[in-house]
């Protein structure tokens, strides 16, 4: 069964960014990377291999489709995607027949950004 991890949080709270760096903890590095990504790549975690799918653009309901709709054909082990922390987004991925984990994400200082989504990227690897 696919194991869904939903990283969600109002807007501008690092939820793309935390995604994006609980990738390097599979040796996957982003340079440069602006915006959302969505894919599908193989990894390796605890002697397992798996199909790990993502996709960090969660803001609207449009985008939440169409991205399971590229990631479910590929039969992944495990997805991680984001969502507003209301509305229509957060319901649409909750209501999948997954086993779903909700990381949520809230504002803070600017001075601990970078450390806030460093400790949320590692809590979404630590997840899969």
């Amino acid at each position: 069964m696919t194991r869904l991890i939903v990283v969600s949080g109002p807007g501008s709270t690092g939820k793309t960014t935390a995604i994006k760096l609980s990738l390097e903890h599979a040796g996957i590095f982003i340079w440069r990377a602006r915006g959302d990504i969505t894919m599908v790549v193989p990894i390796k975690k605890d002697a397992r291999r798996l199909k790990l799918g993502i996709a960090s653009g969660g803001d609207d309901l449009a985008r939440v489709k169409a991205n399971l709709s590229f990631l479910l054909p590929h039969k992944c082990d495990v997805i991680i995607c984001a969502a507003r922390s209301r509305g229509a987004t957060i319901k649409a991925l909750t209501a999948l027949k997954f086993k779903t984990l909700v990381i949520s994400t809230v504002r803070v200082p600017s001075g601990r950004i970078k450390s806030y989504n460093k400790s949320v990227a590692a809590d979404i690897w630590q997840a899969i």
